[in-house]
């Protein structure tokens, strides 16, 4: 077991619906869960570059529709895939990531009073149109207080209390986001946190934004992270009403219990 996975000793989280599974408070951000990291001594492959690693899922054939990648041998639990570049994840044809919902909120007088926060502090920094999200991002990281304390708030409860862990920055960056007019979403996934020769893999939500037809990682719970991070999405929280658990529900057959780094990809392995 890497020296990482020993420094932020943890047990993943039951059900991510009942929120804050427990993450030591020396870990380096607000996460889900923390998942059992391995990786070879001295292994450090730099932050740009591709970089390998085995998934070790309950469906890992499952998991490889989802990533859109080859499947493992049948009966296998362990996939293999080669992060590199922030992937896609397809969600259901004519979805609208601009209109409120039950979860995304941003109509109710809480989020409209952050959006009016977030307005005043734009109006004293120069911007342009096309950095907004950037902007946002930072308000919502000092907006919200770090908390494992909370579930899976909606928007508006979020505005309210200010804290929890990064399913509340993402749900109200999403908030915030679409308040403004820019297209956003929640995912849900794994991400992969380096510190020197280290590797940490969390259980994990944020937000994404639709910026010039392709959709970006928006995440406030780990914009302070000490090195880039590397996101890995498992789904798209696409069902916003008040059956959205049941949507957090239909990924955890792909969910990841133990992660390998193996280091540099091969040169003839197909990169994702």
């Amino acid at each position: 077991m890497s020296a990482f996975n020993a420094w932020c000793r943890t047990f993943v989280a039951a059900a991510w619906i009942a929120g804050g599974g427990a993450v030591a408070p020396d870990c380096l951000a607000q996460t889900l869960f923390a998942i059992p990291t391995d990786a070879p001594p001295g292994v450090a492959v730099a932050d740009d570059q591709p970089l390998r690693i085995a998934l070790h899922a309950r469906d890992a054939a499952a998991l490889a529709k989802v990533l859109g990648t080859d499947p493992p041998p049948p009966g296998a639990d362990v996939l293999q895939y080669v992060m590199n570049g922030y992937p896609s994840v397809q969600a259901a044809a004519g979805h609208r990531w601009t209109d409120p919902s039950f979860v995304i909120d941003y109509g109710e007088p809480g989020v409209a009073k952050l959006s009016a926060e977030f307005a005043a502090d734009l109006a004293q920094t120069p911007h342009s149109n096309d950095l907004l999200p950037e902007p946002l991002v930072k308000f919502v990281a000092r907006t919200v207080h770090g908390s494992h304390n909370r579930g899976f708030d909606v928007a508006s409860e979020v505005a309210l209390h200010r804290d929890g862990d990064c399913k509340a920055y993402a749900v109200l960056t999403a908030a915030l986001a679409r308040a403004v007019g820019i297209p956003a979403r929640v995912v849900l996934g794994l991400a992969l946190i380096r510190s020197g020769t280290r590797y940490g893999a969390f259980g994990h939500a944020w937000a994404e934004f639709l910026v010039n037809g392709r959709w970006v990682a928006a995440d406030a719970a780990l914009l302070n992270a000490p090195n880039p991070v590397r996101y890995l999405p498992f789904g798209v929280l696409e069902n916003e009403g008040m059956g959205y658990a049941l949507d957090v529900v239909r990924l955890t057959p792909v969910w990841v219990q133990r992660v390998e780094v193996l280091g540099s990809p091969a040169a003839d392995a197909p990169s994702r």
